[in-house]
């Protein structure tokens, strides 16, 4: 990714989802996810699948999963950014994390002897 404001996440629209960034206040996502801030969400209740849009790579980066209703959103944003060492001081610019998870309300308990998948498929497809 060249640019995160060049950046939308469709797919969650209408998704609860617990914000970290706000003692986890639970918010429905209106619309596609735009990052012009630091983002750490939990989305429930999603089976579908979830779609970077990249405008400045003129690219889709779909996110398609079985086993889990739950994504994780994230970006550091400028001022957490720069507290890791190996970001840089803008490389919160070109970073995003969509990822597959199991959690919140959609944990999933494996008792011994059970078993369980989680599987996650990326896949870039052409705008």
């Amino acid at each position: 990714m060249e640019d995160i404001a060049e950046v939308e996440v469709e797919g969650l629209e209408g998704c609860e989802y617990i914000d970290k960034t706000a003692a986890d206040a639970r918010l429905r996502q209106e619309g596609p996810i735009l990052i012009d801030r630091e983002v750490n969400r939990i989305y429930l209740g999603c089976p579908g699948d979830a779609v970077i849009r990249d405008r400045a790579l003129e690219r889709a980066i779909r996110v398609s999963k079985t086993g889990s209703t739950s994504y994780v959103v994230w970006n550091p944003w400028a001022e957490t950014g720069a507290a890791f060492g190996d970001m840089g001081e803008d490389g919160y610019r070109r970073m995003l994390c969509v990822e597959t998870t199991n959690a919140a309300s959609d944990v999933v308990t494996v008792a011994p002897g059970e078993r369980f998948t989680l599987t996650t498929e990326y896949s870039v497809e052409p705008l």
